[in-house]
């Protein structure tokens, strides 16, 4: 009986199941970038590589300029490398991000794993995405209504404009303040409740730019340390206030991660203004924070963020300027985000 070579029957195996695993439009070129990544991608899903399918399509995935035809393949094949791995959770994020590219996508039931087939349809279902309806009649004037709403997604997409609202502690670290206790007795010490918001538009899927106010109280502030005679100019209690309001310009940004859980950094400016023996004290300078933020659902997250001030002059809060020209303020706070819409 003939027998075909061993290397020709693998070859074969493995041709046919790449022709299975991509779906007929896959076959064309897409333009623009990330379609070759996302093509050699699919060639490795074909050869059980699917941690090289996850590495290599989520550094590229998230970029400007990668076109819709290209974002569905890559997180289709995305979704299916994850599958693979046991890793639901994450699939699940990918399929929702698919459908912000097409609402209308549909899994392949002959094609495609019968778990992926499942987990489009549930999604679809829990976003309350309409099922595919005909092409319309070119001669139709009306346009079609996009039932994709950008407020069901659980990843930010560019063009979203986000509320971000926070409660937390923060601590004062000028002249004033308490010392000798370490630094979380200082930090508590020290410090105050704060309370900030925040409205962020979503310059592309991982980097977004947003203004933000702040009000936070701060104990110590106005404590006399020894009075003049000890280098401390008086403060009127009276006329004086714990409290300092702060607007600033913020810059974040989240890694290109398909996860629920999302790390971010952020950096911008701020102005800050108290009021001090009837006088308002103006200051300002850098802000850095670090923080998580986890997706819940329907546009909605909660996140924990620590943040670090440095305002300058160093006496533009306390009126106090013995050792640095600048006072730090701490903080520590958790809070939620809203989608608004998308625009």
């Amino acid at each position: 009986m003939h027998r075909f070579p061993a290397r020709a029957t693998t070859a074969a195996a493995l041709l046919l199941f790449t022709l299975t695993v991509r779906p007929p439009d896959a076959m064309s070129q897409d333009a623009g970038p990330c379609a070759q990544e996302v093509a050699l991608a699919e060639n490795m899903y074909a050869q059980a590589r699917f941690e090289e399918v996850v590495a290599m399509v989520t550094d590229c995935i998230g970029s400007d300029g990668v076109t819709d035809a290209t974002a569905v393949r890559g997180y289709r094949i995305l979704a299916l490398a994850f599958l693979r791995n046991d890793a639901v959770g994450d699939a699940r994020l990918a399929v929702i991000e698919l459908f912000a590219k097409d609402p209308r996508y549909e899994a392949d039931p002959v094609q495609d794993l019968p778990a992926y087939v499942a987990l489009v349809n549930t999604t679809r279902e829990q976003l309350d995405l309409t099922q595919p309806e005909p092409e319309p009649d070119p001669g139709d004037a009306r346009r079609p209504v996009d039932t994709y709403s950008a407020s069901r997604r659980l990843a930010v997409q560019r063009g979203d404009m986000t509320l971000r609202g926070r409660a937390g502690w923060s601590s004062y670290g000028g002249e004033r303040g308490v010392t000798g206790g370490g630094f979380f007795g200082e930090f508590v010490d020290n410090g105050g409740e704060s309370l900030a918001i925040e409205l962020n538009y979503a310059a592309t899927n991982h980097i977004g730019v947003g203004l933000l106010y702040q009000a936070a109280r701060y104990s110590t502030l106005l404590d006399a340390k020894g009075g003049p005679s000890s280098g401390f100019p008086t403060i009127n209690r009276g006329t004086s206030s714990p409290w300092i309001h702060y607007v600033g310009i913020l810059m974040r940004g989240s890694l290109p991660t398909p996860s629920l859980v999302k790390p971010y950094g952020a950096f911008g400016f701020f102005t800050s203004f108290g009021l001090l023996n009837d006088k308002v004290s103006v200051g300002g300078g850098p802000r850095f924070a670090l923080g998580v933020d986890v997706a819940l659902g329907s546009g909605v997250g909660l996140f924990l963020e620590f943040e670090e001030q440095i305002l300058f002059p160093g006496d533009g809060s306390d009126l106090t300027d013995r050792q640095f020209p600048y006072d730090l303020f701490s903080g520590a706070a958790v809070g939620m985000r809203y989608t608004l819409t998308g625009l």
